[in-house]
């Protein structure tokens, strides 16, 4: 099921009418292949443009760039950090 909010598709779980969300997990590091990186830029792009949730762990790396790609195109992304405080996901997670 797609609906529309503010002109965008939304994919949405048919029993439930919740935005569909997609997981992109990965190491915090910074990507060595940036063949690598274009793919989850894309990657993410993709996500925000079939209407979907892109979920992530909040950090750096080729997570990270799944999240550019989706802001590229104003997509809704989530990341969710295991830090109490920006602070502490700032200083002890990096």
């Amino acid at each position: 099921m797609r609906a529309a909010v503010n002109d965008k598709p939304v994919s949405r779980e048919r029993l439930t009418g919740a935005q569909l969300r997609i997981g992109v997990m990965g190491a915090a590091t910074e990507p060595s292949d940036a063949g690598v990186a274009a793919l989850c830029r894309r990657l993410g792009r993709t996500i925000a443009e079939r209407g979907a949730c892109l979920l992530t762990g909040a950090c750096p790396g080729l997570p990270h760039e799944s999240v550019l790609g989706a802001k590229e195109v104003a997509g809704h992304v989530v990341g969710i950090s295991p830090a109490a405080s920006l602070r502490e996901h700032v200083d002890v997670f990096g």
